[in-house]
């Protein structure tokens, strides 16, 4: 038995709940009502209120029951509570925004704020956080941009480079020691490997070449290499809306820390001027034409980071960790992540990529003669001084031989720390997701389930590695992970459309375990009528990628630079 107390106008009214009603158990308070009553008020045994003579709903009570049955009670924080859930509904908010929003509530209520606003909207409200947090200077720039030969206008969204980039470096959750590559004994010095292995990029070749060749005054100077990522983004497919993003970091930061969205700044977004024109306009452009407009629209967004890696532009306070220092900075490209298309529009090659392509390599000049030998050194690797000197003496036969436009490209004039393959070794160097995972691996995937094995082989091989669901749960087996492919198909591995990289590295995983089992090695023998020795090698060259492909996800390996 639990007793329960009602104050109408300070005045007490108590009485025996029933055990059965767990719908109020505490103290029910109703105050700051002017409720004069002439009938009587009945309490029943199960809480029930029955007001004669009264209409409850001209009165602010914040204790609501109009079901005659008292079958519940509804109280004034539900309503508040489900009004949030509607809220969030409406609006499409996820679902855990509705405990972000209560927790931010309840510390609204205990700070004492009032619920007034100056803004009541959310654009004066970011315009006044600009204002007092002066943020002005972070916002981007409208460039326009005429492209030949029609003079197609286009806005160019353009960021300054040394604002974003103090705006990364003032971060205090990114800069901090233990997120920073830097050397231990001294944070403003010359990198130095703790375990003498391979492992950062400041680790590698390229950082001690270009420390040699930028850095003159070790007390003052101070390199910061920068890291670009370029790719198109879709907005919207059914609207055909997208956008070319340029991206940057440094390699200041951890590897770890890089793979994280917030440690990234924008420098520019590119709209994509294909999308102005019909299949027929567009096709009737030259190759040439199509990279002096898209050279045209990088330059512009190339301008504030050209700017900043001019001698004595970047003479700063840097703070690293908890030490600050002023110093002279140094910015040059360390090397640009994108596709291999992406590269090549970058560097000003052709993207032609079939059999009788006159270059088959972005970063040297390789022929397809190469794709037979066995010799290593059978190509030399371009400088970009001389590919620069082409396009000023329009040596056009030179040029076109090696398949490169006679244009100047934009990143022509970027530093990249003195190294003489310039943009042609920086502009998306060959890494394991392109080059292996959707490039040897899904390759050797294709020409298995095309050429070698027939369909009903296929289902048969499916039904091998589907048996696997079946067993009892084993540590990384059914999703991929950056250690460990994935292992468990219950769909089969036959399909390799649509499907990620990473899946595609557990497919081939997964082929290599069937096939050395008894039921797997049956159906590649005896359906698809494999030889021995046919069947032995196939599996020794999958081995073989899947050995290289873990050793490139090692953390550290070889020997640093000294």
């Amino acid at each position: 038995m639990k007793t329960s107390k009602l104050l109408f106008n300070n005045i007490e009214i108590n009485d025996i709940n029933n055990s059965d009603n767990n719908a109020c158990n505490n103290d029910i308070e109703l105050i700051n009502t002017s409720l004069s009553m002439d009938s009587e008020i009945k309490i029943k045994n199960e809480f029930e209120m029955e007001f004669d003579k009264v209409d409850i709903n001209e009165y602010d009570c914040n204790f609501i029951n109009d079901n005659e049955n008292n079958n519940f009670l509804f109280h004034n924080d539900n309503r508040v509570e489900n009004n949030l859930l509607k809220l969030i509904l409406e609006i499409g908010a996820p679902n855990y925004a509705f405990k972000k929003i209560l927790n931010w509530a309840k510390d609204a209520y205990s700070t004492g704020y009032q619920f007034n606003p100056r803004s009541t909207s959310y654009k004066s409200q970011i315009k006044m956080i600009e204002k007092h947090s002066n943020l002005d200077f972070l916002r981007p720039t409208i460039k326009k941009v005429a492209l030949p030969p029609d003079n197609l206008m286009l806005d160019v969204t353009c960021f300054d480079f040394s604002t974003m980039l103090s705006a990364l470096m003032n971060n205090k959750e990114l800069n901090q020691l233990s997120n920073l590559v830097v050397n231990p004994n001294d944070p403003f010095a010359k990198y130095v490997s703790p375990s003498g292995k391979l492992g950062e990029v400041n680790s590698g070749y390229w950082y001690h070449q270009a420390y040699n060749n930028l850095v003159k005054d070790c007390n003052n100077d101070f390199l910061l290499p920068i890291i670009f990522a370029m790719d198109k983004t879709t907005i919207s497919n059914s609207a055909h809306l997208h956008v070319f993003v340029i991206m940057f970091t440094t390699t200041i930061f951890k590897r770890n820390i890089r793979n994280q969205a917030h440690a990234w700044r924008p420098l520019g977004y590119i709209p994509i001027d294909r999308n102005y024109y019909s299949g027929p306009q567009w096709n009737a452009m030259t190759s040439e034409l199509k990279s002096i407009r898209l050279n045209m629209l990088f330059d512009t967004v190339l301008q504030s980071f050209r700017a900043a890696q001019q001698e004595g532009a970047l003479k700063i306070p840097l703070t690293l960790g908890n030490q600050t220092k002023k110093v002279n900075l140094k910015v040059p490209l360390a090397f640009i992540i994108g596709d291999i298309q992406g590269g090549d529009n970058i560097c000003g090659r052709s993207a032609y990529y079939q059999s009788d392509a006159r270059r088959i390599c972005r970063m040297c000049n390789a022929t397809p003669e190469v794709y037979d030998s066995k010799e290593v050194d059978n190509c030399q690797l371009l400088v970009m001084e001389e590919m620069k000197q082409l396009c000023i003496n329009k040596e056009n036969d030179k040029l076109h031989s090696l398949m490169q436009y006679n244009n100047w490209q934009a990143f022509f004039d970027i530093d990249y720390g003195g190294l003489p393959g310039g943009v042609f070794t920086a502009a998306c160097p060959p890494e394991a997701l392109h080059s292996l995972e959707n490039g040897l691996i899904n390759h050797c995937l294709k020409e298995l389930f095309k050429h070698v094995i027939t369909n009903q082989t296929q289902r048969k091989f499916d039904v091998v590695v589907q048996e696997w669901v079946l067993y009892s749960r084993q540590h990384y087996m059914k999703a991929y992970s950056a250690e460990f492919p994935r292992l468990l198909f219950q769909d089969g591995v036959s399909s390799i459309s649509d499907v990620s990289a990473g899946t595609k590295v557990g497919i081939l995983f997964a082929i290599v375990i069937a096939a050395l089992t008894k039921n797997g090695r049956e159906v590649l023998l005896n359906d698809a009528k494999l030889t021995e020795k046919i069947y032995v090698n196939m599996i020794e060259a999958f081995k073989l990628l899947l050995c290289y492909w873990a050793w490139l996800k090692k953390m550290s390996f070889g020997r640093s630079m000294t």
